[in-house]
Order: structure tokens, then sequence, then C-alpha cells
């Protein structure tokens, strides 16, 4: 079983997965001491996958019921991946 996420976890992910142009996620891996799966798993929940690099792009909080940190490409993008596809994020919307 795997160990849970801590903030620091998900911050030291977020700094390996922005380096270079691709993330190698098996040596993302190595270097955290997760499995592959672990870890791409974790970074599709904080919406690294699907993430942009510009210049205002970093961690935030969702400012929706969860709280959780997710990657956010500006300011404007305040609301997290999980909330996004909830059923009372898309009544609103």
């Amino acid at each position: 079983m795997q160990r849970p996420w801590t903030a620091r976890d998900k911050e030291r992910l977020a700094a390996l997965y922005l380096e270079g142009n691709m993330p190698d996620v098996a040596a993302i891996a190595a270097a955290l001491g997760r499995s592959y799966s672990n870890v791409a798993c974790q970074a599709s929940r904080m919406g690294l996958a699907f993430t942009k690099r510009g210049v205002n792009a970093k961690m935030r909080r969702c400012i929706r019921q969860c709280g959780r940190d997710f990657w956010s490409e500006g300011f404007e993008n305040r609301v997290c991946p999980t909330c996004k596809r909830s059923r009372e994020y898309l009544e609103c919307a």
C-alpha cells in the first residue's frame, strides 16, 4: 500500500513534473519512492497531466467544497478538475 500524499509530496511532484519539456513519470516515481501508477494517478488528480506552463501557473487551493490543492494555469482557474466534474458544478455552469 502506498503512503498518503502530503502537501509537501504534492509540491515536490509538481516541481519535478515541470522540469524539462515532457515529464518523465518513471524518473519522478523513482525520485519520490513511489510507483509509476501512483505518481501518474496523483499527477492527473492535480491536473498536471493536462497543464500549460505559463508564468501564472502554480499550485492553488480549490475554492469549492473540497479545498484540495491542484495545478492551476492562472488565477482565474480556481476550481479543481474533480469539482468541475461534480453534478453541482455542472448544473450551475
